[in-house]
């Protein structure tokens, strides 16, 4: 009797083996990879000050880092890159970076022309590490972020596997405000040396593209004034980045609908604009969204600004000319676009430079003409014969009006006395009508402010030896 032996073969077969990530890593190799840059090459610093700024080399720099001997095969696309730093010391600052890749293989770093001459691609990453408070330390907080596009555009740009890359990382601060990280010199065991690390896979990372494009540079709100119903704005336009789908050009809407490119004509008003961009997997980026703010300049470009009470000849309290500003929008407003003057034919005479007015709030200028005594002193005198006073905002190189202010001549006994309107933020009547004040109510509301009374009466200034009779009259609002 035979027997039949059936023997099942089970094969396990894993299919997209060739898209597994895999990790290289390089150290700094040499003393010669990690150095500082300003106006001469740093080649031995006993540590990386990351922030821009190293009085010990010359003020202003940047730390330049070269990586060697990097084996990534041609059709490998890096998922994700990073270098690592260790602290020196512990430090309370945080700084302001900007990331770059050198195009091609990177030779050595030998000189200063050797290393300024270098050229590197136009994309940059930013990074803004936190505070690094401990010695020692490497972790996240001293990790930059992900650098596989200056990676990848790099092997654009010629770099091929088994050569170096090169980084550049420069700074903002213009003072010692400094990440303080090991350098090649300051190990022993090179344990806390810069790190590049690189993630890639093999194959095509985007026959199952999920990752979305970004827009980068989107345009902050832009807010503008016109003198008539419309104005033009301008804009850089956004860039779209995408790991799969490239030159992808954002799409552009608003609302209320204009013609829309950067230099249209915008109406009076608020209106949204929005770009989005779509990628050939139909991943959709998340919108950039801005808005452009037109105001019409005739009625003051927004700014409610009067002129609120004056003091031809001074007053007990400041002996001075004085004229008094009130703002009344709910934000303060610089004055450093408003004018003051005695002339409509000059309305740019004396510009309020440095000067703020806080919301609901008052601003006393000095009229002594002595300017040097501060920026509140302004180069204009007041006559007590009368005369006006005229405030104008600056807008597209024309000035707008923004508060006259006409008052009358003074009697000779009308001393420690001030011009004002009743109620702030409104307009000045006729000048015969103005309120006057005694003693004046200098940087506060004028309702509170005791009115100037004449009273008249009949008989004549001297003594009295008989029986008389006068008429006393009160002049009042």
């Amino acid at each position: 009797m035979s027997k039949l032996i059936l023997i099942a073969l089970i094969f396990t077969c894993t299919l997209g083996f060739s898209q597994q990530i895999q990790t290289i890593t390089s150290k700094i190799a040499t003393g010669n990879d990690d150095v500082e840059v300003s106006t001469r090459l740093y080649l031995s610093s006993s540590d990386l000050e990351l922030g821009g700024f190293d009085s010990d080399n010359l003020g202003k720099q940047y730390v330049a880092l070269r990586f060697a001997n990097l084996v990534l095969p041609a059709n490998a696309t890096v998922t994700k890159a990073f270098i690592q730093f260790t602290t020196k010391s512990a430090s309370t600052n945080t700084a302001s970076l900007s990331i770059m890749c050198q195009n091609g293989n990177a030779l050595a770093y030998t000189s200063y022309a050797n290393i300024i001459a270098r050229t590197y691609a136009p994309n940059t990453v930013a990074w803004s590490p936190a505070a690094w408070a401990l010695a020692g330390e490497s972790s996240a907080k001293q990790q930059t972020p992900d650098l596989s596009a200056l990676i990848n555009a790099a092997k654009a740009t010629g770099w091929q596997s088994g050569g170096a890359l090169a980084f550049k990382i420069e700074g903002n601060a213009a003072v010692n405000n400094i990440l303080n990280a090991r350098s090649y010199e300051f190990n022993t065991t090179l344990a806390g040396v810069a790190q590049l690390t690189i993630e890639y896979q093999i194959g095509d990372p985007c026959a199952t593209d999920a990752t979305p494009p970004t827009i980068t540079n989107c345009p902050t709100n832009i807010n503008l004034f016109t003198t008539g119903t419309n104005a033009v704005a301008t804009w850089a336009t956004p860039t779209v980045t995408d790991n799969c789908t490239a030159n992808i050009t954002p799409s552009v809407s608003s609302s209320p609908t204009v013609s829309l490119v950067s230099g249209s004509v915008f109406p009076i008003g608020t209106t949204t604009i929005t770009y989005s961009a779509k990628d050939a997997a139909n991943n959709n980026a998340a919108p950039c969204v801005f808005t452009v703010t037109v105001q019409d300049a005739n009625t003051g470009g927004g700014y409610k600004i009067f002129i609120n009470e004056l003091a031809p000849k001074g007053t007990l309290g400041i002996s001075e000319d004085w004229i008094e500003i009130y703002n009344d929008n709910t934000t303060a407003v610089s004055t450093d676009s408003i004018f003051i003057t005695g002339k409509k034919t000059k309305p740019f005479a004396w510009r309020l430079k440095g000067l703020s007015i806080p919301a609901k709030g008052f601003l006393v200028l000095i009229a002594d003409k002595d300017t040097l005594k501060g920026a509140d002193h302004i180069d204009l005198k007041l006559s007590a014969d009368g005369e006006s006073v005229f405030l104008y905002k600056q807008v597209n190189g024309k000035a707008v009006e923004l508060s006259a202010f006409t008052f009358p001549a003074m009697a000779a006994d009308e001393d420690n006395v001030t011009f004002g309107v009743d109620t702030e933020g409104s307009l000045p009547p006729a000048p015969a009508s103005l309120t006057k004040f005694l003693g004046g109510t200098p940087r506060a509301s004028n309702v509170g402010g005791k009115r100037f009374l004449r009273i008249n009466n009949t008989l004549k200034r001297g003594i009295i030896t008989t029986n008389a009779s006068t008429t006393v009259t009160l002049t009042a609002p």
